[in-house]
């Protein structure tokens, strides 16, 4: 007689992936900061430096969530803001007790009671960051994941 038996000790099976479970968690906080890091870099190049200010400002912060974590990278300076999403034409007047604005074009002193700004189109430097830095940011997670699921 010819027998084949397939046995499956499923006990010992759920206690492995039980004891995957913290390590899995882990790997995948520890991923989604390093794809944070990728982000956090490529939006640093993204936004251009003339003095490097609002670049200083750009933060990044992994937030664990009891299914994981959640990463963002972000900003909460007003020029950051409107380089990300343009500003709309505007009046510019001096602040009290000033009675003018002051300042430069073609390298001469100009003064004005009222300046009308024609606003600032939107540069969309952290979503173009984001877009541009996808897949770095999913190689990174999956990585951190992969080391786990092999050991």
């Amino acid at each position: 007689m010819l027998e084949i038996r397939v046995e499956h000790n499923y006990k010992e099976c759920a206690e492995r992936i039980e004891s995957l479970s913290p390590r899995l968690t882990q790997a995948m906080r520890e991923g989604t900061a390093r794809g944070l890091r990728v982000l956090d870099r490529t939006a640093h190049e993204t936004i251009g430096r003339r003095t490097g200010k609002t670049a200083s400002t750009i933060k990044r912060e992994v937030l664990l969530t009891p299914d994981g974590a959640r990463g963002v990278v972000f900003s909460e300076d007003k020029v950051a803001a409107i380089l990300e999403y343009g500003s709309r034409p505007h009046t510019i007047r001096p602040r009290p007790p000033k009675k003018a604005l002051r300042f430069e074009v073609d390298g001469k002193t100009v003064f004005a009671k009222v300046v009308r700004h024609p606003g600032t189109r939107a540069y969309r430097w952290l979503q173009r960051a984001g877009y541009s830095s996808e897949r770095a940011i999913e190689s990174a997670y999956a990585s951190s994941v992969e080391e786990v699921l092999r050991s």
